[in-house]
């Protein structure tokens, strides 16, 4: 790593009873982005053929089981070798990736048959030519959807911020974790970060619903996400209401009888 010096793999030397492996020398192909070591052991050549590239971080770490999410591939070295750069989620599954530059990559998650069994996810690989693929093992943890039950209350007023209980299941603390206000005919309204949006346990959370210019259109919904990008689809209704309007009144004249009769003061008459 270039902060640290650490390596980011290892290639390991073989050995033939008392017999090492030593490296003769050294090539690098910038075209394909490969170190070819030559290597003896004895009177054997051996030829090793490491990558020049390697993946580092991915963010967001985890991702919805049900794809759709865009990852960003932290890594260096990375190049344009042909029109098939790809990121391998599995062994069987992999998306094409757009190249950044040479430290980023961006690819869309593919659906995924099941959560990650730990913490640590499954590795997300580069590969820059078919066959040719990353092994570091950064982990991306594939996640549930979350689901919304209700909110409380169940509605704000569009001019005045308002936090509401969200209860459902399949909550998680993560730093893209995110609450969506959605209606029919008007952009989502999006809100993450700690200052909008707080964790409380697997099934709970709190949305703050910011002021808007006017309310929203009847039905609006509340979502929940944990990696920002794929949402809830449990359309509980939340409503941000506006100005109250009267529309008609029935009946359109009112009678009114006063309890007391009206006194008035004493009236002083003047003649000349």
């Amino acid at each position: 790593k270039a902060d640290t010096l650490e390596p980011y793999g290892m290639a390991r030397m073989q050995s033939r009873g008392s017999q090492q492996e030593v490296i003769r020398e050294l090539r690098i192909s910038p075209e394909t982005r490969r170190l070819y070591a030559l290597t003896a052991i004895g009177h054997q050549a051996i030829v090793v053929s490491l990558l020049l590239y390697a993946v580092i971080l991915v963010i967001p770490p985890l991702a919805d089981v049900g794809g759709g999410t865009l990852v960003e591939v932290i890594g260096e070295g990375f190049t344009a070798l042909g029109s098939e750069v790809q990121c391998q989620f599995s062994p069987t599954q992999s998306t094409m990736a757009t190249l950044v530059n040479s430290s980023t990559l961006r690819c869309m998650t593919p659906p995924a048959n099941s959560t990650s069994s730990d913490c640590a996810g499954e590795s997300l690989e580069v590969a820059l030519l078919p066959g040719l693929q990353t092994k570091n093992y950064v982990g991306l943890r594939r996640i549930a959807t979350p689901a919304v039950m209700s909110v409380n209350p169940d509605r704000g007023f569009y001019a005045s911020p308002l936090w509401v209980q969200v209860t459902g299941y399949g909550f998680l603390q993560a730093a893209t974790l995110s609450c969506q206000f959605l209606s029919h005919g008007r952009p989502p309204l999006t809100v993450t970060g700690a200052d909008n949006v707080r964790f409380v346990s697997s099934t709970q959370v709190a949305c703050r619903q910011p002021a808007v210019p006017t309310g929203f259109p009847v039905p609006s919904y509340l979502e929940v996400s944990i990696d920002g990008q794929v949402y809830s689809q449990s359309q509980v209704a939340y409503d941000i209401v506006g100005t109250p309007v009267v529309l008609q009144l029935d009946p359109e004249v009112v009678e009114a009888n006063a309890a007391l009769r009206t006194v008035l003061p004493p009236v002083m008459v003047y003649t000349v």
